[in-house]
């Protein structure tokens, strides 16, 4: 399978951007099972292990990388067998719509050949091998994600049995190797998946993710204090307000030896009143003309 295929150093990069993301559940969920978009985990698993986005192209597969074809999919854990979408057929519902009051096999047939041809033209598209089309599925359970992955295989007309109707207009089915069903009413073709596990690891989620972002976006980089005179040499572009404490390794804290108390530095003697503030390389990067300016301190 794909994921076993890749650097250890790539999956814990994965897991890690699953794990941030996760995180932040709070944001739209109030579940201890964590919420992930599932255009966040496109972008992500095409992020962290450099495969081609392919996930707005109307193909089977959402991302490609080397000979391997990869369908995209999230959903939840449930009981570990669960039915998932896995195409649609509204455009070509002509070529079945006969067929769907008065032969349900001669529909599976037809459904199972559109299957198919759609399979094949994503190969020949993209030139990926059909061997190496599959599923990689994040699948969310309690404060947890599971990665799991399967073949996206050609269904096995030939061997197709087991077509029988419900009372909710869908139509069940299988092959030699997997479970689907088709909704007649939404044209749309599942899937069942039987979740084996490849990689199982924690999220853990903030109860308040939106402190988590402030913090992020604003404290650890900043400290609201009184904004000192400034006096432009050149158009002013804004303010920055700099942080009285050290954010390293994600502890906030106010260093022993230098910034606020650098007078308590090793090395030279110091004057007692001998304090510096730093500005942070972000703002140099951001904002490289900030600073051509003069600042009357207000001390």
């Amino acid at each position: 399978m794909f994921y076993d295929s890749q650097k250890i150093s790539l999956q814990n990069e994965y897991k890690q951007l699953l794990k941030i993301v996760g995180s932040l559940s709070r944001l739209s969920s109030d579940s201890d099972i964590p919420y992930l978009y599932y255009r966040m985990a496109e972008n992500i698993f095409c992020k962290a292990f450099g495969a081609t986005n392919l996930a707005r192209s109307d193909i089977s597969i959402d991302a490609s990388k080397d000979d391997y074809g990869i369908g995209l999919k999230t959903f939840l854990y449930k009981n570990g067998s669960c039915i998932e979408k896995i195409a649609e057929f509204n455009r070509q519902r002509g070529l079945f719509s006969d067929a769907e009051q008065t032969d349900i096999t001669q529909l599976i047939n037809i459904i199972a050949s559109l299957r198919n041809q759609r399979i094949t033209t994503t190969v020949d598209i993209t030139g990926v091998k059909l061997e190496k089309l599959l599923y990689h599925c994040v699948v969310r359970t309690d404060k947890r994600f599971i990665i799991y992955e399967t073949g996206m295989d050609l269904i096995d007309i030939p061997n197709i049995n087991g077509i029988h109707k419900s009372t909710n207009n869908t139509v069940y089915f299988n092959d030699r190797y997997n479970e689907y069903c088709f909704n007649i009413s939404k044209s749309t073709l599942f899937k069942k998946f039987k979740v084996d596990t490849l990689a199982d690891f924690e999220v853990p989620i903030y109860e308040d993710p939106y402190s988590i972002l402030y913090d992020l976006l604003y404290q650890d980089t900043t400290t609201e204090i009184d904004t000192p005179e400034i006096v432009p040499t050149t158009n002013i572009i804004g303010r920055v307000i700099l942080p009285l404490y050290s954010n390293r390794g994600g502890i906030k804290n106010v260093p022993e030896k230098s910034g606020l108390n650098q007078w308590n530095a090793l090395g030279r003697a110091r004057d007692p009143d001998e304090i510096y503030i730093p500005i942070p390389a972000w703002i140099h990067q951001v904002y490289p003309n900030f600073f051509q300016i003069e600042i009357h301190h207000l001390i």
